[in-house]
């Protein structure tokens, strides 16, 4: 097991950004399983580079980006390939491997490598990960070299784009995802699935009769739609891996290169490894790291804030799933608005007055102090004169007093103190709960600072405006 230094797992501002113990301890974790799949690269003689944002934060900050809660790395297709005929052996009981390129089915295009398929709350695991109950991965992205002729090119990025997409069409088939609005009905819903079908069917055809690919009919005679959709990106697999070194002199990321053209690198650029500094670790990173860096985030050294393309903090699913485990109940908390809160919502006449959700950031107000208090100050306000027609609903930050209280005990005494006065003027919601679904079911807009709410609040189609301490307000397009 790995050691850390000491006062690691403490709650800490980095970079004017909050970490909380739970996720040093799921940062933990992720190193864990990347220190075993470094054990079998090394065992086998296979290179591995750190990527994205953990290339990025080996080199911008000696550690994860404060703001991301995940590990990747590439590897070239050759020992890509080679790895995944050996993990299921070599990786320690409990340990998964998601690749389409495996016995285990995936809907991804890459691989994943977990350490276990459940939340777990035994003495072993949590021992064996730093208190870590959730379960955490890796992601390891193959790197392909491109053709130089420009044709060739040309005609592996279109047939993988078609494999890609019918593969899309049956991930989207087995999850219930139709593309249509929440109001549509059975008619039109199952002519978008026939639809939906009738193009997977043409481009299997295709594939078959033009480049013939010997797919298994009977996952889509059987609408086995995620087996399929499996199929399709293992496919895809092999179609990036079509050229090999001497016939090329870029390499690429299928699932960026087809997205985002720019997205290609000189082999040149992975010809050495160098090692970085990574939360006292030290992490392989291609020689070419600048250049990578720049053509992926351009002016890689200017901190922008972002949560990647997932649920922020990762574990957020899990928690959920954990508190009702620990409840030991199955029931769901409840979406109704509680009585007590009844005649906030209500106006005179007996209807419901307009909900606003509002929730803070405590990057916010770590980074803003005074002025980010003096904004909140202003929102409560203007929402206190609106009282009769609308209900500011807020979430305050459960941890918001001890986050400022390290800034400055001032300034945690502030926020405080317009916490306690909103609470007892009773116009307005204070939910201090963990149930933020009942928030998204009834509030009919956001209006807040950026916050882990937004993606269940854009995931139902509401209207979102991002509030901001110095300039205009900012509508979040849906």
């Amino acid at each position: 097991m790995l050691e850390f230094q000491e006062g690691f797992f403490k709650q800490e501002i980095r970079e004017r950004f909050y970490l909380d113990t739970t996720m040093k301890t799921v940062w933990a974790s992720e190193l864990e399983v990347l220190q075993k799949i470094a054990e079998v690269c090394d065992k086998y003689g296979l290179t591995w580079y750190a990527a994205y944002g953990t290339l990025l934060g080996a080199v911008r900050h000696e550690g994860f980006v404060p703001w991301d809660d995940d590990l990747d790395i590439w590897m070239i297709r050759d020992d890509y390939n080679k790895l995944m005929e050996v993990l299921h052996k070599e990786l320690p009981q409990g340990y998964i491997v998601q690749s389409p390129l495996t016995e285990e089915e995936s809907d991804q295009y890459h691989t994943c490598i977990k350490n276990g398929n459940k939340i777990s709350i035994e003495k072993e695991w949590l021992e064996q990960f730093h208190n870590c109950p959730f379960t955490v991965g890796v992601d390891i992205f193959p790197l392909d070299y491109l053709p130089r002729d420009e044709k060739k090119r040309k005609m592996q990025k279109k047939i993988y784009i078609l494999t890609t997409r019918v593969a899309q069409l049956a991930r989207r088939l087995d999850r219930g995802e139709y593309g249509v609005q929440d109001s549509a009905g059975e008619e039109e819903i199952q002519t978008k699935i026939q639809g939906m079908k009738q193009e997977i069917e043409q481009g299997i055809t295709y594939l078959e009769k033009e480049h013939h690919f010997p797919i298994r009919r009977c996952l889509l005679k059987e609408e086995k739609w995620y087996s399929l959709c499996s199929e399709m990106l293992k496919w895809a697999n092999h179609i990036a891996m079509m050229y090999h070194e001497e016939e090329s002199d870029e390499l690429a990321m299928f699932m960026d290169y087809y997205k985002w053209e720019h997205k290609i690198f000189p082999k040149e650029w992975f010809g050495e490894v160098y090692g970085a500094a990574f939360e006292n670790f030290m992490l392989p990173v291609p020689s070419g790291y600048d250049q990578l860096l720049k053509k992926i985030y351009r002016e890689y050294w200017i901190y922008t804030k972002k949560t990647g393309q997932h649920e922020y903090p990762c574990y957020a699913g899990q928690l959920r799933m954990l508190r009702k485990y620990v409840k030991k109940g199955d029931e769901e908390e409840s979406k109704e608005i509680p009585g007590e809160w009844l005649p906030i919502v209500t106006k005179k006449d007996g209807s419901r007055k307009k909900l606003i959700l509002n929730a803070n950031d405590p990057d916010v107000f770590t980074m803003n102090g005074d002025k980010a208090l003096d904004k909140l100050e202003r929102t409560i306000k203007v929402f206190e004169d609106q009282k009769d027609q609308i209900t500011l609903w807020w979430r305050p930050y459960p941890a918001m007093r001890n986050i400022l209280d390290q800034v400055s005990p001032d300034l945690g005494g502030r926020y405080q103190q317009i916490l306690e006065d909103y609470k007892s003027a009773g116009w307005g919601i204070c939910d201090e709960t963990h149930n933020t679904e009942r928030a998204v079911e009834n509030c009919d807009a956001y209006y807040g600072d950026m916050n882990a709410i937004l993606q269940p609040f854009q995931n139902a189609g509401k209207p979102i405006l991002i509030a901001h301490v110095d300039g205009e307000d900012a509508r979040h397009e849906q």
